[in-house]
């Protein structure tokens, strides 16, 4: 329609002159108004189709301005995000406006045009897979303007180079909701359709025949170039199977509950001539410990023990062995032919067996610390006669039947009498008397709370549903309670954390669940936290407080092992709705989290067991970019954790541009995506061009150097070419 009204203007142009600028100025509002998605792609189809008539209207001088403003307006839409999909349409109609005036301008050979378009196509081309139908074929006239402006250049093969290597790529991290079948093709067919539709919009000719050779020159400089001595992650292993179960054998300590179970049995059936042992032995392990409550994984695991070769199964006896010794139980609920083969099993070990008898010398020690605490009694009222009986070995030997024992009516009543006298406890704290509880020492009942806060981690994570429906709303209170009592009794409220902090950075095997309830914990710890007073909330002495979590948190996020790391990010994303609403924590530990969470993908690790990290930095970046405007000014406070980079949200985003060289990729691609998002916030300016411009303003090139290209980069580089 506008090519229409277009050609009807230009063949008379004093008459139809007012016409003219009426329509370009409404085309041109899209530029500097913030108009619907809708409107401004109207207007810019519109702009596009009348810049072969803009000189015959208002000379040469006008298209140079008119190309300035949509290149300021073109830069936000490159930074567009991929999950905001609907503003595909409108980058689409924006790249074919302007190439239309970059043909009509004959500026093809300008370097910054070119980067620009490239960089423009690259993003179509990017999104194009995920792209509506409609949208799909806007994409294709955005390539044929393009192709139409640079058709002698050699801006479209460095395009085509790109689309090319998407074509023959596989699509990675697939959104939730989208299901895809057979994914490795996908792609294929997707460009394939694009090519084919854009050769066929440049309906032969000239165009058509330099598009056919750019590709051409573009697959053969491809394909001359490629390296075929690359190894793929699933070529390190024997085989596809032994990848599939080294993948799931990795992810375990993360499951719980129905899934850990399905896991353990998929991996212990493996078998053991397709895999490595050492790979088998943790989900061995694993189902060992869960068959004590589920039947058929004890079966499985035991049947796949008899099934190894015992030369190979050797060096792992001592830690696989004691494993088998609930199952010898009398008063175990096994049938007695799962008993006898268990047994027979023992039976054909030799001297091996001796393995199933571990010596407990923790419980040992558990013992002398028992007797070393103070009194913990409980009166009983008899016929005439008042006694006090004594409890606390009977407080250790309820823990380890609520923990260990496999017989589960045995576990129920010892999980309820464990449960009561942790309340009884609770009670014989509360009414110490004031005076004998000080800041400056411990109360009379420490060794006690200091044995019980672990155990009620693990309880409130165990398999059983009746141990777990008692512990998990009791460690819910005992947060809610010790919130209010912190100060008359720090070291209690010092334990507690610390337990929470040690299951959150659980490493064993069956560490799954822990972690998550000491994550829940950690949020509810922040929630009761985050209603102290002002005072307190800004004690940073004080145990229960806000500024302790984060400090801990913090460490974790700095510490050299993945559980820790994970376990870090897996208590942020569980507090993340609490902390966003609360202003005084966003306004002072939100760039310190940000920037803990970014140090914490530095290391090397595996992508899929860093997900959590991911997901607790889209958490922050969706804090941080709402609330910008409350970031902008100086805070000292959050110097404390963060640093000077955290004094504000500038020096935070310089902080990320120093870093978008690192040799690190999971931490430099975040610090990129980052910057991008917050370089446009820093003064709501709207723009990274305008942040970056002010940072060359204020540093010489030997600091942007320094920062593009650091010397640890560069001597890497020239060792590799020296050799």
């Amino acid at each position: 329609m506008f090519a229409i009204i277009a050609d009807g203007f230009a063949a008379d142009v004093p008459k139809h002159k007012k016409q003219f600028n009426r329509f370009l100025k409404e085309f041109l509002t899209c530029l500097t108004d913030k108009l619907s998605d809708d409107k401004a792609s109207i207007a810019l189809a519109g702009l596009g189709n009348f810049a072969a008539i803009v000189p015959v209207f208002m000379g040469a001088d006008a298209l140079p301005k008119i190309h300035a403003r949509l290149i300021k307006y073109g830069e936000d839409l490159v930074a567009i995000r991929d999950g905001i999909k609907l503003k595909w349409m409108l980058l689409c109609r924006y790249t074919t406006c302007y190439g239309r005036f970059v043909q009509k301008m004959q500026c093809q050979s300008d370097i910054v045009v070119q980067n620009f378009s490239v960089e423009l196509v690259c993003r179509l081309l990017d999104a194009y897979p995920s792209s509506a139908i409609y949208v799909k074929y806007q994409a294709e006239l955005a390539i044929v303007s393009m192709a139409d402006a640079f058709s002698s250049t050699d801006v479209m093969k460095r395009i085509l180079q790109h689309g090319m290597l998407l074509t023959v790529s596989n699509r990675i991290d697939t959104p939730d909701g989208v299901h895809e079948f057979n994914k490795s093709s996908r792609l294929l067919f997707e460009y394939e359709g694009l090519w084919r539709g854009c050769l066929k919009r440049m309906q032969g000719g000239a165009l058509e025949q330099a598009m056919v050779n750019a590709m051409a020159d573009t697959m053969l400089t491809i394909l001359q170039r490629l390296d075929l001595r690359y190894q793929l992650e699933a070529d390190t292993a024997e085989s596809s199977t032994q990848y599939t179960v080294l993948q799931v054998s990795k992810a375990m300590p993360q499951y719980h509950d129905e899934l850990l179970i399905a896991t353990s049995v998929f991996v212990v059936a493996t078998p053991v001539s397709m895999v490595d042992l050492a790979i088998l032995v943790p989900a061995l392990k694993q189902a060992l410990a869960l068959g004590v409550f589920h039947f058929d994984t004890a079966v499985a695991a035991v049947e796949a023990l008899e099934r190894w070769r015992s030369d190979t199964v050797v060096p792992f006896y001592p830690e696989v062995l004691p494993l088998l010794a609930p199952y010898l139980d009398e008063a175990a609920n096994q049938s007695a032919s799962f008993q006898i083969s268990v047994l027979r099993l023992l039976g054909s070990l030799g001297g091996y067996s001796r393995f199933v008898v571990e010596e407990n010398h923790a419980a040992r020690d558990d013992v002398d610390k028992t007797a070393a605490a103070a009194p913990l009694t409980f009166p009983v009222a008899l016929d005439r006669v008042h006694a006090d009986m004594s409890i606390e070995l009977l407080l250790r030997q309820m823990r380890d039947l609520a923990i260990t024992s496999i017989d589960r009516p045995v576990k129920a009543a010892a999980g309820e009498a464990y449960h009561a006298m942790v309340l009884y406890l609770c009670g014989k704290t509360a009414t110490l008397p004031t005076a004998k509880t000080h800041a400056s020492e411990k109360s009379v009942y420490f060794d006690h709370w200091h044995g019980i806060f672990p155990s009620l981690v693990q309880l409130a994570a165990d398999a059983d549903t009746i141990t777990r429906s008692l512990f998990a709303p009791l460690l819910a209170q005992l947060l809610r309670w010790f919130s209010g009592i912190a100060a008359l009794y720090p070291f209690e409220a010092h334990a507690f954390l610390d337990a929470i902090m040690h299951g959150l950075s659980c490493v064993d095997d069956s560490s799954g669940g822990v972690r998550d309830v000491a994550a829940q914990s950690v949020a509810t710890f922040l929630k009761y936290a985050s209603k102290q007073p002002p005072t307190s909330r800004a004690n940073t002495s004080s145990v229960f407080s806000a500024h302790a979590l984060m400090e801990r948190l913090f460490a974790l996020c700095g510490h050299p092992l993945l559980s820790c790391r994970v376990g870090a990010a897996l208590a942020i994303n569980h507090m993340y709705r609490d902390f966003r609403e609360d202003n005084e924590l966003v306004r002072t530990y939100a760039l310190s989290m940000a920037k803990h969470v970014l140090v914490a993908l530095k290391p090397p690790d595996d992508p899929n067991a860093v997900l959590p990290l991911v997901h607790a930095l889209a958490h922050m970046e969706k804090i941080l970019v709402r609330r910008a405007a409350d970031l902008q000014h100086d805070d000292d406070t959050r110097v404390v954790l963060g640093g000077t980079d955290c004094l504000n949200l500038n020096a935070f985003t310089t902080w990320l541009f120093s870093n978008v060289a690192s040799s690190a990729p999971k931490f430099r691609s975040n610090c990129l995506r980052l910057f991008e998002q917050l370089a446009r916030m820093v003064n709501m300016t709207g723009s990274c061009k305008a942040w970056l411009t002010q940072f060359q303003k204020n540093h010489s090139a030997a600091q942007l150097q320094y920062i593009l290209a650091p010397p640890a980069l560069t001597d890497i580089s020239v060792r590799t070419t020296g050799v």
